[in-house]
């Protein structure tokens, strides 16, 4: 190839667009406190979320929801549109009713009438197992609404059904039934013959409250052993299984 032929191709690859990449959570998040900035919400924050935003071939628009801030929509053209809505710390705007009556507003706020709830403390995935440090007492708000969690008792150890963001308030109904035993997880087998007591782990193939009789499999073994749950994370062997076939 010529150099003239090298260099009209080298052009031409300069003139091809680079692609649009996926927007990182932290500069999602750097976006909506910039444009709250500039619309005077003072401490503007929003959570980076966990995901990726879609790619976006210019700077998204960032707008506030029907009730204010509190809520803000991100919205791309091109290359594809794509629109999505974020909870921020601020207050939600005064909504009137046909009266001209205000209800809440920033410097009116529903009255806190229930107990605390448990709240997020910081973005939780679908699919996570909660952990004490994940949760803290909230604000109920202008009252606790049906499913709210009071008690760390009541949340610890589940699973979420889905993602949650900071400061979002846990409902019974975002994790899963609090089974003694859940599927694919790992549990400590007592295996019980002539008097003779092994453990061992296993993994556990169903989900089982205490006294449930579930299928679970040995770690060393490919055969699949039914257990009776015992306690929280400990099943035991039907009595019938003797402990050498159970490890076969």
């Amino acid at each position: 190839m010529t150099q003239r032929g090298l260099a009209g191709a080298l052009a031409a690859l300069l003139a091809v667009p680079a692609l649009a990449q996926p927007i990182p959570g932290p500069e999602v998040a750097a976006l909506v406190a910039q444009a709250m900035t500039q619309a005077g919400q003072p401490g503007a924050r929003v959570a980076a979320p966990i995901r990726a935003f879609p790619p976006c071939d210019h700077t998204p628009h960032v707008a506030p929801g029907p009730r204010g801030w509190a809520m803000v929509e991100m919205r791309c053209d091109a290359p594809a549109p794509w629109r999505r809505t974020l909870r921020t710390n601020a207050l939600p705007a005064a909504v009137h009713d046909t009266t001209g009556t205000p209800h809440t507003t920033a410097a009116n706020p529903a009255p806190d009438t229930g107990h605390p709830v448990l709240v997020a403390a910081r973005p939780i995935a679908r699919g996570e197992r909660l952990r004490a440090v994940d949760l803290r007492p909230g604000p109920a708000g202008g009252g606790q609404r049906l499913g709210h969690l009071t008690d760390l008792a009541q949340a610890e150890g589940r699973r979420l059904r889905v993602s949650l963001m900071p400061d979002q308030p846990v409902l019974e109904r975002h994790l899963d039934p609090a089974y003694d035993v859940a599927i694919g997880e790992r549990v400590a087998l007592r295996l019980v013959a002539a008097g003779i007591e092994i453990g061992i782990t296993a993994t556990a193939l169903e989900n089982g409250w205490r006294g449930d009789r579930i299928m679970v499999q040995p770690w060393n073994s490919p055969r699949k052993v039914q257990a009776q749950v015992i306690v929280q994370g400990i099943v035991q062997a039907t009595p019938k299984l003797g402990a050498r076939d159970a490890v076969q």
